[in-house]
């Protein structure tokens, strides 16, 4: 993988991460999925979101990590009707 594309895709990562945290309703919405989907058994670990440092590779891997771990948790939350009916006009709304 080119450096160019692993910039990209930690942008991206940071992206969603950084939206999900700053908006209080998708945090609790994305909280409340995550729960269910573990208690259901969909998905192994309840894992927070993390934002990478800067200066750290390592966090960099953790923060992908954490998205990917939550990929079912963040499409759920990405196409509650509710959420997307407040966010839909945000400049920052991100498009899966």
């Amino acid at each position: 993988m080119s450096l160019e594309i692993s910039s990209f895709r930690i942008k991206e990562v940071v992206k969603i991460t950084k939206f999900v945290k700053n908006h209080g309703p998708v945090l609790a919405s994305f909280q409340q999925k995550q729960e269910q989907l573990f208690m259901e058994k969909l998905i192994k670990s309840r894992k927070a979101l993390e934002i990478p440092c800067e200066t750290r590779w390592y966090s960099c891997f953790l923060s992908i990590s954490r998205v990917l771990c939550n990929k079912k948790v963040l499409i759920q939350t990405f196409e509650d009707p509710t959420l997307s009916n407040i966010y839909l006009k945000d400049e920052n709304y991100i498009e899966i």
